[in-house]
């Protein structure tokens, strides 16, 4: 995971030993306030749970 600006880019394979950090990452990020963009365009795997921190970050950054 790198940061490039306000884009988020994941890389390679996301799974049970990415997640945590992937969700603490969205959350700090989410409580800037700042829009930010997750680049996908380089993930090889991303499972179900992925998707699932992913769009429990989109439903926290809208509550804010």
């Amino acid at each position: 995971m790198t940061m490039d600006g306000n884009v988020l880019v994941l890389s390679g394979t996301v799974d049970e030993h990415t997640l945590a950090a992937l969700r603490g990452m969205l959350t700090g990020l989410a409580s800037t306030g700042r829009p930010v963009v997750v680049d996908l365009g380089d993930v090889d795997y991303l499972p179900s749970a992925g998707i699932g921190v992913l769009a429990e970050a989109r439903t926290a950054a809208l509550e804010q």
